[in-house]
């Protein structure tokens, strides 16, 4: 028997060129700040001063990576509390609360079938100062490329997330999903290197963490509610949303 994985899943259906933005935060949550440590020494990562090639390229003042294979590596800060959005290679969000506050999973349905956009055939990945940017082709959408861009807040503790679509690609639908809301929070928060296992593992979405999430829906929002915290979320007018059970 699979335990039971409850998220929230929303979509809307329109073709060509669109563009829907969502919004994710937490509810009347006040976290506490720990500054970061001291830096005592500098070690500058410089070319011929590492055993491997550089992966990020410098673009302007991006860093950017095109099929890079890793997860969660990407933290994006909003204002000065512990809060989190854990981006990466691959167009998945962990949020972190402090404690594991759930994954944002993103995909597409058209015509031809649907998909997770981690799994698709070329994905551009940008860090922009505070902000991700994802350029995704993929045989589904034919000639068009999908752009999504995710963004941490400042006044408030959450993530803005933009996918606009462009090119003509017929009855093309942009899925999320969200939940998992754990608090897991390891030994030392998450740090890249720090925990049992790498990031990319230790933040994934598990049935098991979505055991305790509650759903209310109401029109395009919904409200999450976990031992951790609770999050809420508003997607684009004419959105479908409803709580669905994964491990099935």
């Amino acid at each position: 028997m699979k335990p039971s994985y409850p998220i929230i899943a929303a979509w809307g259906i329109k073709a060509g060129i669109w563009t829907a933005l969502c919004g994710l935060s937490l509810c009347g949550r006040v976290l506490g700040f720990n500054p970061p440590e001291r830096i005592m020494t500098v070690h500058p990562t410089l070319q011929g001063h590492t055993a491997r090639p550089l992966r990020y390229q410098p673009e302007g003042g991006d860093f950017v990576i095109e099929n890079g294979a890793e997860f969660f590596n990407r933290p994006l800060y909003g204002g000065p509390t512990a809060f989190r959005a854990d981006a990466g290679d691959k167009p998945e969000i962990s949020l972190y609360l402090p404690g594991h506050g759930g994954n944002v999973r993103m995909g597409i349905r058209t015509a031809g079938g649907a998909k997770w956009l981690h799994e698709a055939e070329r994905i551009v990945s940008r860090y922009r100062p505070g902000s991700m940017l994802y350029e995704i082709s993929d045989p589904l959408l034919g000639e068009a490329r999908l752009d999504v861009t995710v963004l941490a807040l400042y006044e408030d503790e959450g993530i803005l997330v933009r996918a606009r679509l462009n090119g003509q690609c017929e009855s093309a639908e942009w899925i999320f999903a969200y939940g998992g809301a754990g608090g897991k929070k390891g030994k030392r928060g998450g740090d890249i290197g720090c925990e049992s296992q790498p990031v990319g593992e230790f933040f994934q979405l598990r049935p098991e963490y979505c055991k305790d999430n509650t759903f209310a829906v109401n029109g395009n929002t919904f409200t999450l509610r976990s031992k951790p915290a609770s999050m809420s979320g508003t997607c684009p007018k004419g959105s479908q949303l409803r709580v669905v059970d994964a491990g099935k």
